[in-house]
């Protein structure tokens, strides 16, 4: 595990995010495109559809909030040994403990250019994540691309600082 040094622990409580590009190896983000499972392009009719065939397929697990998440995933999983990178882990110890839990998961996914009729292509607006369980004094977000994200695939935004829900 690599905890993050004193330079990396002050960019993130001054610019509230870190990048580590890279770091997951290649195995892993194949695999993890491998559970996931492909939906060809026509068969790309709704958001819930497309949703609905992922889920069906069981590759991303429903997790209960509040769970440990050392035992949210089964350890076979591409997302367990994704959190085992010693950079990834060594970021989540550092940032909040060596026995965080799990408030919540979502799996964002944008759609092909040939699913919108006249719109421009978005995966979602914008919209506040990881609020469900607010018990919790100091929550991260973890957000993984198993594969490059240019400028054309529309990445994901993202508005660092505390947000507090009213």
């Amino acid at each position: 595990m690599t905890l993050l040094n004193s330079n990396q622990m002050a960019t993130f409580a001054a610019r509230g995010f870190l990048r580590f590009d890279g770091v997951v190896p290649e195995e892993i983000n194949q695999q993890f495109l491998a559970e996931l499972g492909d939906v060809p392009e026509g068969d790309v009719t709704s958001p819930e559809a497309h949703y609905g065939h992922v889920m069906q397929l069981g590759s991303v697990p429903v997790v209960p909030a509040g769970i440990s998440l050392a035992n949210a995933y089964s350890a076979e999983s591409a997302i367990s040994q994704l959190l085992a990178v010693p950079v990834v882990a060594g970021a989540v110890e550092s940032l909040v403990g060596s026995k965080p839990v799990l408030d919540q998961h979502f799996l964002h996914i944008t759609f092909p250019l040939t699913y919108y009729d006249r719109e421009a292509p978005v995966a979602q607006h914008t919209h506040q994540d990881s609020t469900i369980d607010p018990r919790r004094a100091f929550d991260i977000q973890l957000m993984y691309f198993p594969h490059e994200v240019t400028a054309e695939m529309g990445g994901h935004g993202l508005f660092p600082g505390p947000i507090y829900a009213v």
